[in-house]
């Protein structure tokens, strides 16, 4: 996957039960790499940090965010029955 030019890694976490926190510094020594297009309505874990600076110029009064992308674990591409909360669908199962 490519985010602002750089490429992300993607691991396959599908088969895998990850301790969280204690796994995730090993995600890129112990899962797969995923190569394949991530379909729409997957579930991910994305691992990004966060760092704040001040702003410059007209913007000298506003903190500015970047957010660093890590990683991405894909954990399931199979589609979820009513994971949207919609509404008219929990109506219709109850």
């Amino acid at each position: 996957m490519t985010y602002l030019y750089h490429t992300v890694p993607v691991y396959d976490g599908r088969k895998s039960r990850l301790r969280v926190p204690e796994d995730l510094s090993k995600i890129p020594d112990v899962l797969p790499r995923y190569e394949e297009k991530i379909l729409e309505d997957s579930l991910a874990l994305v691992a990004y940090t966060v760092s704040t600076y001040a702003g410059k110029g007209a913007r000298k009064d506003q903190d500015q965010v970047n957010l660093h992308i890590h990683y991405a674990v894909l954990l399931s591409t199979e589609k979820a029955n009513n994971a949207s909360g919609n509404e008219e669908g929990n109506a219709a199962n109850e």
